[in-house]
């Protein structure tokens, strides 16, 4: 393989890449629960860690995370949430 079909394959892999700082992996978790902290997205595990909790208040109805912090495949744990 030359190295100008190389340097093309790298940067189509690159390109799909999600961007950095989105979540792979989100948990939902009712405001009862959450020991005090606000509804929102928060980001867990180790730094670099695309793990997250979005904190969300049942008596506003659905929970529905914002899209924009979600990695393209992003598992939602717990409930019936879509994204926005």
């Amino acid at each position: 393989m030359s190295l100008r079909k190389q340097l093309e394959g790298l940067k189509l892999s690159a390109g799909n890449c999600p961007k950095a700082g989105l979540l792979d992996v989100v948990i939902l978790c009712p405001l009862a629960d959450a020991g005090g902290r606000p509804p929102g997205v928060y980001r867990t595990g180790p730094p670099g860690s695309s793990v997250g909790v979005y904190i969300y208040d049942p008596a506003a109805g659905e929970p529905k995370v914002p899209a924009e912090r979600l990695a393209p495949s992003a598992l939602l744990i717990g409930g019936d949430a879509r994204p926005l």
